[in-house]
């Protein structure tokens, strides 16, 4: 079988069989840039998202408002989309499986302006609010 063969056969790049047929050896670490992350955005969790909306839910039912999502004009999301005004801190080396790498910095130190967006079930929309660094 040839190596165009094998590649094909076993869909492994031909470039990589070349990589490994040569001997090189691979690297289990990819150089990344790391991203800065909040302690609060750090603290995170599948948990304490799903704890927020049994919360919600808890809450819409305790004062009789649980009918309201029969209306969605009556339900709006917002959200918030920061650009970040500090570059990027130097390169960090982790496990080539791991996707993002982050560097916790104090809130204080990741200086942004913020684009808050918000909109209604039904589609409408509310002018966007920019929300600028305290100097």
């Amino acid at each position: 079988m040839s190596k165009k063969e094998a590649a094909r056969t076993f869909d492994v790049p031909h470039a990589t069989q070349i990589h490994k047929i040569s001997g090189a050896k691979t690297s289990k670490h990819l150089e990344k840039h790391a991203e800065n992350l909040t302690t609060a955005r750090a603290a995170v969790s599948r948990e304490s998202i799903l704890k927020r909306f049994s919360d919600v839910d808890k809450t819409l039912t305790e004062d009789g408002m649980r009918d309201v999502s029969e209306h969605p004009e009556c339900i709006f999301n917002a959200d918030e989309s920061g650009f970040t005004l500090c570059s990027k801190i130097g390169k960090v080396l982790g496990p080539r499986m791991r996707g993002d790498f982050y560097h916790q910095v104090p809130s204080y130190e990741k200086g942004q302006i913020t684009a808050m967006e918000c909109f209604s079930g039904s589609g409408e929309t509310v002018l966007p609010m920019v929300i600028f660094p305290y100097e």
